[in-house]
C-alpha cells in the first residue's frame, strides 16, 4: 500500500469475487476516520454491529485469488477486449473509442454515433446484453457518463456506451454481443 501513497482507500468485495455487501477499507496510519456507527468496539470503533465471518472470510479469499491472478485475468481480459473491437470492425458497426486502448483492460467505453446510449440500452437489454451508459454506480440509469461529458461534450457522453469484461465471459459470449451491435446498427440504418 506504500507504494500507491494513498490515505485511504475502499474496495468492494463483488469487483473481486466475494458477495455483494462485503468490502475493505484501508485507512494508512495516522489517518483520522471518525465513526459511522456508534454502540460498539467493532471495526476499531469505527462500525458497531457483528462481523459477518462468512463474508469477511469470502472478501479474504476473494483478494488472495485476485492478487495471485492478476496478470492472467488482465491479460485474457484485454484479449477479450480487442476481441470485441475486433468484431464490431468486421461487422461494420461504426464506433469510437471514448479513451485509449491502453486503459484498463476490462472496460471498453465506445461513442455509438447510430443511436442514443438510452435506445442502445433498451435494445441490447431485450437482447440479454448487459451494459451501461456511465459507471457501474449508475447502471440502470440514464444519466450521461460525467467523465465522457468532460472529456467530450454531452451529446457524445449521450450515445456512448460502457462494456465491463470479465477474465470469465467467454469468446462466444463476446462475438455474441458485437453481433447484437450489429443487428441493432443494421435496424436503426
Amino acid at each position: 500500500m506504500s507504494e500507491l501513497d494513498v490515505d485511504y482507500m475502499s474496495i468492494s468485495g463483488h469487483k473481486i469475487g466475494a458477495p455483494k455487501g462485503i468490502g475493505l477499507l484501508y485507512i494508512k496510519n495516522g489517518s483520522k476516520l471518525n465513526p459511522l456507527m456508534y454502540g460498539g468496539e467493532q471495526e476499531r470503533g469505527r462500525r458497531a454491529g457483528t462481523e459477518n465471518l462468512i463474508y469477511a472470510h469470502a472478501i479474504s479469499v476473494g483478494v488472495r485469488k485476485a492478487v495471485r491472478d492478476f496478470d492472467e485475468r488482465s491479460t485474457t481480459e484485454q484479449r477479450l477486449k480487442e476481441l470485441f473491437l475486433s468484431e464490431l470492425d468486421s461487422l461494420g458497426v461504426p464506433y469510437e473509442l471514448n479513451a485509449s486502448k491502453k486503459v484498463s483492460p476490462h472496460i471498453v467505453n465506445i461513442y455509438l454515433p447510430f443511436v442514443t446510449t438510452d435506445i442502445m440500452l433498451t435494445r441490447l437489454d431485450l437482447k440479454d446484453v448487459y451494459v451501461s451508459g456511465g459507471s457501474a454506480c449508475n447502471a440502470g440509469t440514464v444519466q450521461p457518463s460525467h467523465m465522457i461529458t468532460e472529456m467530450y461534450d454531452e451529446k457524445r457522453a449521450n450515445q456512448s456506451i460502457r462494456v465491463s469484461l470479465n477474465y470469465m465471459t467467454t469468446e462466444d459470449e463476446i462475438k455474441g454481443a458485437a453481433q447484437v451491435f450489429s443487428e441493432i446498427f443494421e435496424s436503426l440504418k
